[in-house]
Order: C-alpha cells, then structure tokens, then sequence
C-alpha cells in the first residue's frame, strides 16, 4: 500500500523455524485450508531482533489474539499464503495522507517484492468501507465473487462490492479461482477489519492455481470408402477435489466430440472424476481442446489405415452449408472448412513431416441455448459520457470497444468519453469475461443505449 517499506521474512518448515526466522513488528498466523483462523499471536510475544526489526506476535491457540494485535496496531498488513497453509503477515508502515482517498482507504499500488521473492502475481485485496467488504480482484466475473461468498457470513450481496483490477489475461483461470480466495479474505477482513493484501510467490502460485483439466479420451471411428460413418468414444476428465467448472467443461467436450465432420451414427459418454488432485478449472477452449484433440489424433491414424492423406480424409468428411452435424445443427451460410482445406492443401502437401494438419470448433459465447444477457449504462456527468458495465476487459479489449462504440452511436470525441470500469457496486452485472462474448453481447447493451 502506498509506498510502504517491505523486509523478507523468509521461509519456514516448522514452528521453530517460524521463531528464528519472526522479527519485530511482523508476525505469523496459521490458517486452515479453508481460510479460518487456526492460530493466532500474543500481542507482547519479543524474540531475537534482527535487521532492526523485531516481532508483534507469534501463533498461538487463542483466536482473539490476533485481534487483539491488528486492532491494536494502526498500520496495514498483508497476507502471504504458503503451500504448508501458514500465512505471513507482513507489516507495512503508516500510509501518509496523500495516500489516502477521500473515504481514508488507502490507494492500491502493486508493488514488486525484494530479493528473490518472486511474485507471480498479485492476488485479491480486502478492505472495509461504510460497513461494507470491499475486494480489489483480477477476475473475470465481479458478480461471480460476490454470489459464490457472501453465504459464508450469510451476509446480502450488497454488503460485497468487488472492484475489478487491471488483468493482463486469464483464459478462463481467472473465472471462479477468485472466489476462493476472496472467500478466504473475507474471513480474515470480518475478523481484522484492516486492508489485507494476499500474494502468491511463483512456486505458490504454481502449485495452488488452477489447471486445465487433465483427461484420457477413448474414441474408435468406423469409415467405409473414405467416410466416416460412425464415432464412438468416452471422455474422462480430472476435475481435481472440488466441482468448480468442471460439469460445464466436461459438457463442452462432449458436445464438440464429434468434431467438425458429418455423419449419422455417434455415442459419447463423458465422466468427470473426483481425486485427490487440486481444483482444475476453465481454461481457453473450456474442454473442447481435449476432446478435439484426441478425435483429431484417431483421424490420423484411421487415414493410415484406410490409405489416403491425413488432408484427404479431412476434406471428404468435412461439414458444409446445409449439412448436418452429428449433434443434428444444421451448417448455415458462413461454414467455410472445405474452402479452408484448399488454401492450406498445397502448403500442407509440400512439406511432408514438417507439416501437420487437424480440423476444430469451438461454440462462442453460452452456447446451449440458454439466455445470455449484456447490460451497461450511460450517464451524463461534468460534460462527459460515463459508460458503466461489470464486463472484465482481460486484455480483449473490450473497454476499448465500448468507447468506440459509445463514441462512433453519438458522434463524441473519444476524449469525452470515460469508460468507469468493472465494479459491481455501480455498474450492471454484464456476465462473465468468457466464451468470446463480451464485446458482441454487451457491446451489443452498450451500442443500444448509445443510439
């Protein structure tokens, strides 16, 4: 926060480590897996000082003695989750008045760390404001935090307002990870009610973030003269110890097995399975790419077999306008694979070995028929367009989209126009940053409410 001083504390295997390596004012928690206080510090606790430094507390069993040091203490700390579930608590000194906002809430710089602590990435902020939980995030959904952790106060949406923070990427990772951490951070804020900062190293962040999900694909493919004529196959997928996406993940497999090919006759069977393993979660292609693939690869070895090239076989079987899908979609006007297949024939053909080929699709936006709604709102402020829209520009561009929609609706200068960002205590709930729909779907609200 500001421009608050940081010294490492270092790492430890154990509680005797954990003493050694304590310096004054910075001290250690432990927390559980899920985010509750399992030991706490003694405000008065003095051990070795190093560097200067000494120590505010050491882990104890009395729960209200972490209370009593955060409540005691006027500056801010910040939480450092650890794979062992210990949290390093570390002090940052007074943040100056100038780096305060109007409310007294401290402005949010992200700030590198020293030595070799390398930071991967900066994960949610939790704070207080008029009574209410505030949380500075990198997600692709502000409404999916506050819908999926106010039920562990059994406390009302409203009281959660998450802010949506510059994200450079998430590709799905960054879809419902957030609400596990937010909801361990909201634990910790009702209990402290001070600004904590939770921060990943790389190995951290390595180890305790999400993952595509691993899968094992089992497909046979029967062709006669060169067409397929039927596909079978059972698509398993590691979703890790907790539900997450997955059942989402494992439907959009399955509805893309078929591939881009037509033919009449298919079984897919899809499993998602519970292990021991972390969470896997969404990720760019949301299950397809597994399943795609392992079709993909089966295509290659039946062209093998059969006797023609892995192109060829692609181009007989290959989907066109008017024809129908396994699944029974009927292919409209904009269906261009086989064009597609003769732009890359001759590159493909002429570079025997060092050339691959496989065919794919993937559904955009909801995809199964479900309503899917964008919203967004414009009000007129101090000469100005204020746009406002709980859309996640994840480095898409969207933001940027809106303005220019906004600005080319109402023939504005760009300069007059100001986008306010993703923050779900002002702005509508515009779904979430996924499936490619944001800018087609609340760039749709946004054009509407321009005109």
């Amino acid at each position: 926060y500001g421009d608050a001083r940081r010294t490492k504390i270092g790492h430890a295997e154990d509680e005797t480590d954990i003493e050694d390596l304590i310096q004054e004012e910075e001290m250690v928690i432990t927390l559980t897996q899920h985010g509750y206080i399992k030991r706490t510090a003694s405000a008065n606790y003095k051990a070795q000082r190093r560097g200067g430094k000494g120590i505010t507390g050491l882990a104890t069993k009395e729960e209200d003695a972490v209370k009593e040091i955060f409540t005691s203490s006027t500056h801010n700390y910040i939480l450092f989750f650890t794979t062992r579930g210990k949290v390093y608590v570390k002090k940052c000194y007074q943040i100056p008045e100038a780096g305060r906002n109007a409310k007294g809430m401290a402005i949010v710089n992200m700030l590198a760390l020293d030595g070799d602590e390398q930071v991967s990435a900066v994960f949610p902020i939790a704070d207080m404001e008029d009574g209410k939980f505030v949380f500075y995030a990198s997600a692709q959904c502000p409404f999916y935090i506050r819908k999926s952790i106010a039920g562990l106060l059994d406390i009302p949406y409203d009281d959660i307002i998450v802010r949506q923070c510059t994200t450079g990427g998430a590709f799905g990772g960054k879809e419902h990870f957030p609400d596990v951490l937010c909801g361990a951070l909201l634990v910790a804020e009702n209990k402290i009610r001070k600004p904590i900062k939770m921060v990943f190293d790389r190995e951290e962040d390595t180890q305790f973030s999400v993952k595509r999900h691993p899968s094992k694909c089992i497909y046979k493919t029967a062709v006669k003269d060169g067409k397929i004529t039927g596909v079978y196959g059972h698509i398993y997928y590691n979703c890790g110890a907790y539900l997450s996406s997955s059942y989402v993940v494992l439907q959009r497999g399955v509805f893309h097995g078929n591939g881009v090919y037509t033919f009449d006759n298919t079984y897919l069977k899809g499993e998602g399975i519970g292990t021991n393993m972390f969470p896997s979660c969404a990720f760019r292609g949301f299950g397809v790419c597994q399943s795609e693939f392992a079709l993909e690869s089966n295509i290659n070895l039946l062209a093998e077999k059969v006797g023609i090239s892995p192109w060829e076989i692609r181009y007989r079987n290959a989907i066109e306008p008017g024809k129908v899908l396994p699944n029974g979609q009927i292919a409209d006007c904009s269906t261009a694979l086989k064009e597609a297949l003769l732009a890359v024939k001759d590159a493909y053909e002429s570079h025997p070995g060092r050339a691959g080929i496989a065919c794919a699709m993937k559904n955009a936006g909801v995809g199964v028929g479900l309503p899917d709604k964008g919203r967004a709102k414009l009000i007129v402020h101090d000469g100005k367009v204020e746009l406002y829209s709980a859309a996640s520009d994840i480095g898409q561009g969207c933001a940027t989209v809106f303005v220019q929609m906004v600005a080319e609706a109402t023939g504005l200068g760009r300069a007059y126009i100001k986008n306010m960002g993703s923050n779900s205590e002002v702005a509508p709930d515009s779904g979430t940053t996924s499936g490619s729909r944001q800018t087609l779907i609340t760039g749709e609200a946004v054009r509407m409410a321009a005109a």
